[in-house]
């Protein structure tokens, strides 16, 4: 994306305004909100569904970031709370998240690099391209699972390019296993049949994953193969039929399809004989010392939210008794304590423009 281009115009955080606005405007010309939203400013609209949208902004440093829109959507919150402890370098990091007016927002690193949507206009892939792609992105994937997390929309557009791997951007169609919402997600083209009834599983994003890769080998679009048949517009076949065999499992009907990006993997093992990682699966830290924080009124006045700073020496409780408090973690004492709220409080959330912390 140009941003000399995108710079010279802003976006109103208000979905119902008009797309463009010139970037010197403090607020928009038609509803007349602030075009600043805790120190982010909107410079163009990478994607919009029913329930989201997606912007590309810059910060008071002008440093671009990727802001997500959401609204009715009751899981929003838990959502967030996954995305946060993925901690993974192909997946962009989630720098904040918060609820203004009735919409939550979540603000992500921007990705920077070619998509391999814009690839495929060039030119198809070869197999050996085709192979490093599952084989870099089925760990990813297994990753995102073992989170409890379904991306939801795999395609080439959201996968991006960068230092020799492959970023998987674009979480808004992601939601949690078990979701019941029974709402459609993803892109009619790539998505599991299963999906688009609105009953995404883990095996929804591998059956999207191996129609990306056929898309990128055959260079057809999905719309346009007959009754998903697709051998016969790949040129470049392996004579062994390995790597057929793999996406024939990965776009099979669901009883036939690979469970998990983990069986995938170890079939991927299996037929090229070799091993391909996986991240180590993150562990609570155990330690010796422990601390009982004491301070919320009242009898019964359960904690009901809990969070960390990113300095590892703040936490913020919330609870029954209708406050916040603000901890210590080195002495335990309390540092502050919030009060007002009407109602016992849900969630506790440190963001990148708290002062201090």
């Amino acid at each position: 994306m140009d941003r000399t281009k995108t710079n010279s115009i802003a976006h109103c955080f208000n979905p119902a305004c008009p797309p463009c606005q010139p970037l010197t405007d403090s607020h928009c010309q038609r509803c007349g909100a602030s075009l600043q939203l805790r120190g982010y400013r909107a410079i163009a609209q990478l994607g919009q569904n029913q329930f989201s949208r997606t912007l590309l902004a810059i910060d008071s440093t002008l440093s671009e970031c990727v802001i997500q829109q959401s609204w009715g959507e009751p899981t929003q919150a838990k959502l967030s709370q996954a995305l946060q402890a993925l901690h993974h370098a192909q997946i962009p990091a989630l720098i904040e998240c918060f609820e203004q007016d009735g919409v939550f927002y979540q603000v992500q690193d921007y990705v920077r690099g070619e998509s391999l949507a814009k690839a495929i206009a060039d030119r198809t892939f070869t197999q050996a391209e085709v192979w490093q792609i599952l084989e870099s992105l089925l760990p990813v994937l297994h990753h995102l699972h073992t989170h409890d997390l379904i991306h939801g929309d795999i395609k080439p557009e959201n996968l991006i390019q960068r230092d020799r791997s492959i970023v998987l951007v674009d979480f808004k169609s992601a939601c949690l296993s078990g979701d019941r919402s029974g709402k459609p997600s993803g892109n009619p083209e790539y998505a599991a049949p299963e999906q688009i009834k609105g009953k995404a599983v883990f095996a929804s994003d591998l059956y999207s994953l191996g129609v990306a890769c056929i898309h990128l080998l055959t260079g057809i679009s999905p719309f346009q193969l007959v009754d998903g048949e697709w051998h016969c517009y790949w040129r470049d076949a392996d004579p062994a039929n390995r790597l057929a065999q793999i996406l024939d499992r990965l776009i099979a009907p669901l009883s036939n399809r690979f469970a998990s990006a983990a069986e995938a993997i170890a079939a991927i093992e299996r037929l090229r004989g070799k091993k391909i990682a996986l991240p180590p699966v993150e562990s609570p830290a155990i330690g010796r010392n422990t601390a009982t924080f004491s301070g919320h009124d009242g009898l019964f006045a359960s904690v009901t939210a809990v969070a960390i700073a990113s300095d590892n020496l703040h936490i913020a409780s919330g609870s029954e008794d209708k406050t916040v408090r603000l901890w210590s973690v080195e002495t335990g004492e309390t540092i502050a304590v919030l009060k007002g709220h009407s109602q016992l409080c849900r969630r506790s959330l440190f963001t990148r423009t708290s002062p201090n912390y």
